[in-house]
């Protein structure tokens, strides 16, 4: 059991590591939405968000 256990973890990891550095190459900018209107939208949904979780 604790042999699955440590396997299942190392597999974890090892995705883990793998995706982390697939993606880290690309720049920041190519993940940020590119027009006003939708980073408003964004900011909008945090708000909203925020506002549900906080009860307000």
């Amino acid at each position: 059991m604790k042999t699955k256990l440590l396997a299942a973890a190392g597999v974890a990891l090892f995705v883990a590591a793998v995706y982390y550095f697939k993606n880290k190459r690309k720049p920041l900018q190519n993940k940020l939405p590119g027009k006003e209107s939708e980073r408003h939208h964004l900011t909008n949904v945090f708000s909203k968000a925020k506002r549900v979780a906080v009860g307000n």
